[in-house]
């Protein structure tokens, strides 16, 4: 997280509960923002919805159109995130602002036009239900520009200023949506949809303008593409944050798809209800762990691993560097450690809550058996993620590529097989096992000869015009 780190390390010294509360909210909403809101808007539309008598088909139109929204636009940014978010970190890193808010609306561009070119077959072959397809396509753009600003949001100082834009956005959508339904009798989907792209319109421009105000500078040019310059040398983390996110949806898509599990909403969209929402609930119950990875990492990592580099590049002695080692590699592993056994508890928690009380909500059965399976795949997930960004403090790019590609294919080929058995979840939770496995393996092996990767494994000459540092 490009920016945060200082930040952070200034919250999390303040003494007393009610700081460490105020610091993790705000951690929360500056690194998973769009991910909050978005859940936010689920559960509080299928409340008001179920209390204004909003009709069924209706209440799975916005939902789906959501989800389609929150799941397409966040495949388009991830392209971009972990190659964005390190030519960030770098001209952050040698306080080089210039061109940043340019390349960053460089970026947006890209990502608009990218995410249009995806939506264009989808709105042809729908294009009887313009009046539905217009405000979700809207709603899908608005998430593309959050899930961009987001990575640029974490180097802004003003994170009050931010939790505000995110938190006024869900009150906006809530409360027009519930002033349609209840004074306006508006209950048809095509017209709810307006009141999630009014809320995020708020959200969005607010961050647009506290980025803007924060990184422009007087040579700026209004637009520009100087980030390009960087996809020779990190091609690789375009690839590694594409499978990875991909890998984490692509086993949804093989159920849409299916003729057995696919459920048709209005010839509109292609879900699948009793495999959907156990994902849906499954993947709550680790946003935890992403919150707790910047917090551990930035506050109690990041210290440690810099100060070796710097014992390094200040020509300590061996035996300052062997020291400076042991103590990177010590907090990484009670970082790592602590995280694992505090989602565990979590994720065990919200089992027993599960198994009680979805079936209030109509959970079958056999939706509670692919919910406990998806909860510890997601487990697994969420570990095996931490792990690559891990190994990409160490600049231990093919690895990570290597690594999120086997994710996405193994899941494609455990997940169709898990369907043929009828073992709903559970191909997910043996790809993110074996991903899991394989990396922490990498991990302990790059920590114990982080000497030879760090003097040895290096090019010996670097290219005329590089301007890339590490960060």
């Amino acid at each position: 997280m490009a920016g945060i780190g200082f930040e952070l390390r200034k919250l999390y010294r303040k003494e007393g509960l009610l700081q460490k509360v105020r610091a993790f909210a705000f951690t929360s909403f500056i690194t998973v923002g769009p991910l909050i809101s978005c859940i936010f808007m689920i559960l509080g539309v299928q409340g008001l919805s179920l209390q204004t008598g909003v009709d069924f088909v209706e209440r799975e139109l916005i939902h789906v159109s959501m989800v389609y929204a929150f799941i397409f636009s966040y495949l388009i940014t991830s392209i971009v995130n972990m190659f964005i978010t390190r030519y960030l970190a770098d001209r952050l890193f040698t306080k080089n602002y210039t061109h940043l808010i340019s390349t960053f609306y460089g970026c947006l561009c890209l990502c608009l036009i990218a995410s249009s070119l995806v939506a264009l077959p989808f709105i042809l072959m729908k294009l009887a239900h313009w009046k539905l397809i217009l405000p979700a396509f809207l709603f899908y753009q608005e998430l593309v520009i959050i899930w961009l600003a987001s990575t640029y949001v974490t180097a802004v100082k003003h994170y009050k200023s931010i939790v505000h834009a995110y938190l006024i956005g869900v009150f906006l959508t809530l409360t027009s949506l519930f002033v349609c339904v209840h004074y306006f009798d508006i209950h048809q989907a095509q017209h709810l949809l307006y009141c999630f792209v009014f809320g995020f319109l708020f959200t969005a421009g607010w961050l647009l303008h506290r980025i803007d105000r924060f990184f422009r500078t007087d040579e700026d040019s209004p637009v520009s593409f100087h980030f390009l310059s960087y996809r020779k040398k990190f091609h690789s983390l375009i690839g590694s944050s594409f499978f990875l996110a991909l890998g984490l949806y692509v086993h949804q898509f093989m159920y849409w798809i299916a003729p057995t599990y696919q459920y048709p909403i209005q010839n509109i969209y292609y879900v699948s209800n009793f495999y959907d929402l156990p994902v849906f609930y499954g993947f709550i119950t680790v946003i935890p762990s992403m919150v707790i990875f910047v917090m551990s990492v930035e506050t109690a990592f990041y210290p440690k691993y810099r100060k070796y580099y710097d014992t390094i590049i200040e020509k300590g002695t061996i035996l300052d560097i062997n020291q400076a080692k042991h103590e990177m590699n010590k907090v990484l592993m009670q970082q790592l450690t602590l995280m694992m056994g505090i989602q565990l508890i979590v994720s065990v928690i919200c089992l027993a809550l599960g198994i009680r009380f979805l079936p209030k909500l109509g959970f079958t059965s056999y939706q509670i058996d692919t919910f406990t399976v998806l909860v510890l795949a997601f487990y697994m997930f969420i570990v095996f993620s931490t792990i690559c960004l891990l190994l990409l403090y160490f600049d231990d790019r093919m690895a990570v590529f290597r690594l999120t590609l086997l994710f996405f294919v193994s899941t494609v080929v455990l997940t169709w097989v898990s369907m043929y058995l009828e073992r709903h979840g559970l191909g997910f939770f043996l790809s993110c096992f074996l991903s899991f496995a394989v990396a922490y393996r990498r991990l302990a092996h790059i920590s114990s000869h982080i000497h030879y990767y760090t003097f040895s494994a290096q090019p010996l000459l670097s290219k005329e015009g590089d301007s890339s540092v590490q960060s």
